[in-house]
């Protein structure tokens, strides 16, 4: 009775149907949910229709909160989604505005109005921990404080990396009622978008709109790979298809497409313009189309060499191709494939290779409790229950080489 007499429950609006945070399908194993920086197999430009398809994927696992992390360890993902006022999204600059200070027990939760002061807690806290500024103890000692010192300023670069999503947003123009999609967004209708890894360079608080005090967050771009809303971005969107996932209608409705018989006539200076820009376009093509093969090369060697596993590699290529845009279906396989089978840990850490012939499902440090739990001389394998000679035990370096050159996540361990 209490739901059904509440604010809420008389809107109107379906604010997304329930989509975003509906059930979810699976859980990304590919990197921890803590994992900082970017995430194997995904692209910068990737597109998402729901919260709960980047959750999936692992960008951004919060399927309604803006910043995901937690305090003690400082925040892996932040989505920019337009609900605060005081956002500023200049593209590779971006002022970003914390959680909090709003009543969530009336009305709907996400458009509620501010009515207290934010604090330096919880996801703020998260965020904040990220800046070098946090861990300084001259510009630390006043969270609140905009002034940063000149060797935080300058070296802002060595932050915690944050991945960044965008959310299709429009803006007021000039004209009454008129709106328009912001220009550094995806241009998708209802679309989520990776635009890649960005540094905190500053935090601090300051009286927002409402009168109340808000967290706010001064943000660069620190990627190599090329922004989505650049033409060099654009065109790599289209070459690997990264928007696939968020088309629902057809991308030329709307667009003045001209009939039949009525071709339309481009002026000289036109047409030489046209024909350089497609000029530029097809080396930019090469030159990516090449640095892609010299990667993929270089990761088929790597695999070649580890003849222990050779069956299992030959199988998977078979199955999956090594190219960017299909190279998460791959690690997702690999993981399956080169799992320990004690600790489940996914991918396995430090392989060992036993005399057995088992070289791919058994960590180092699995295989050492094993052998010293056993009180006969003679040990047997704990997968096949085989005796082997422990004399004749090596680390496959050349299958944890290629997993870690998969998942670079897997050094830090």
């Amino acid at each position: 009775d209490k739901k059904r007499n509440s604010k809420g429950a008389n809107c109107n609006r379906t604010w997304g149907g329930g989509g975003s945070c509906s059930g979810l399908r699976r859980e990304c194993t590919i990197v921890p949910p803590d994992h900082k920086g970017p995430i194997p197999g995904i692209m910068v430009g990737k597109h998402w229709k729901t919260r709960r398809e980047v959750h999936e994927d692992g960008v951004h696992r919060s399927v309604v909160a803006g910043i995901c992390g937690r305090s003690a360890t400082g925040a892996v993902s932040i989505c920019v989604s337009g609900r605060y006022s005081e956002n500023n999204d200049k593209g590779d600059k971006l002022y970003y505005t914390g959680s909090g200070g709003r009543n969530l027990a009336d009305g709907n939760r996400r458009t509620a109005a501010q009515t207290f002061d934010q604090t330096w807690e919880r996801c703020n806290l998260a965020l904040a921990r990220t800046c070098i500024k946090f861990t300084c103890k001259r510009c630390s000692e006043n969270m609140d404080s905009r002034t940063i010192c000149l060797k935080c300023k300058t070296n802002w670069k060595q932050g915690m990396p944050v991945r960044v999503l965008r959310k299709h947003t429009k803006i007021k123009g000039k004209k009454k009622g008129q709106w328009t999609v912001h220009k550094y967004g995806p241009q998708i209708d209802n679309s989520l978008r990776y635009d890649g890894i960005y540094k905190v360079c500053n935090f601090w608080r300051e009286a927002g709109e409402s009168g109340h005090l808000v967290c706010r967050f001064s943000m660069k771009r620190d990627d190599p790979e090329p922004a989505p809303w650049t033409e060099e971005g654009r065109d790599r969107i289209a070459r690997y298809n990264l928007d696939a996932l968020a088309v629902v209608e057809d991308k030329t409705k709307g667009k003045n497409i001209p009939q039949k018989g009525k071709k339309r006539q481009l002026s000289l200076d036109s047409q030489i313009q046209s024909a350089k820009q497609a000029k530029l376009r097809l080396e930019q093509d090469v030159k990516e189309s090449q640095k892609d093969k010299k990667e993929v090369l270089y990761l088929q060697g790597l695999i070649n060499e580890d003849q222990v596993n050779k069956e299992q590699w030959k199988a998977l290529l078979e199955k999956h191709s090594l190219a960017l845009p299909h190279r998460k279906e791959f690690l997702e396989s690999v993981l399956q494939s080169f799992s320990c089978s004690v600790c489940l840990d996914a991918p396995v850490r430090n392989p060992v290779v036993l005399s057995c012939g088992h070289g791919s499902n058994l960590c180092k440090e699995c295989y050492a409790r094993a052998i010293t739990s056993q009180k006969s001389n003679q040990k047997i394998c704990i997968l096949c229950r085989e005796k082997i000679d422990t004399s004749k035990t090596r680390n496959n370096n050349k299958l944890w080489e290629v997993l870690c050159y998969l998942f670079p996540h897997v050094k830090e361990k």
